[in-house]
Order: C-alpha cells, then structure tokens, then sequence
C-alpha cells in the first residue's frame, strides 16, 4: 500500500486512484461516481484501485464495487499503471461534497 504525507492530514497510508480521481480530489473538484475495483491473487486480496466512469468503462467495470478473483485479474488491472496515491481523508472529504 502506498503511503502520502498530506499538508492538511499528516502521513497516511495512501488509496490508489485514477488520474482523473485524483485531479478532481487535488483541484477540489465534484468526484463522479467512484467504482472500486479489487484484484485478488493466490486466494487474497492483492490489488485494487478507485476508478472514475471512463476508467471503470475502459476496464469493463460496471458494479461500484468489484473483486476479481481470476487468474489475470492481476495482471489486468495493474495493467492500469496511471493510478497514484492520494490522502485518504482528502478523498474521504471529497467524496463527501454533494
């Protein structure tokens, strides 16, 4: 898991989120649906990322919440190489603007 030290927050360990996620939660933008995508491998929970619509499409994510467990979940979404950390309670605060 990735950890950030945040201006506002201190250090914590870190979500990964898409670029476009990410921006809107350093921009202080409205956050679109968030989906949530886990990849598991060998029988655990290895990987996972929140992804905006366009990602989530690009992926074929449709449920808001989504655990692979297959042999290339893996591998396909760590294909997915742009997600970077952000502060979890920026995001949390984000997420939390209607």
């Amino acid at each position: 898991m990735a950890f950030v030290i945040c201006k506002r927050h201190g250090g914590h360990p870190a979500p990964l989120l898409c670029p476009h996620l990410r921006r809107a939660v350093l921009e202080g933008l409205p956050l679109p649906e968030v989906f949530y995508v886990e990849a598991w491998y060998l029988g655990s929970p290895a990987w996972s990322h929140h992804l905006c619509p366009d990602c989530a499409r690009e992926l074929g994510v449709t449920e808001s919440r989504t655990i692979w467990k297959d042999d290339e979940s893996l591998d396909r979404l760590m294909g997915k190489s742009d997600a970077a950390p952000v502060c979890p309670r920026c995001f949390d605060e984000a997420r939390a603007v209607v």
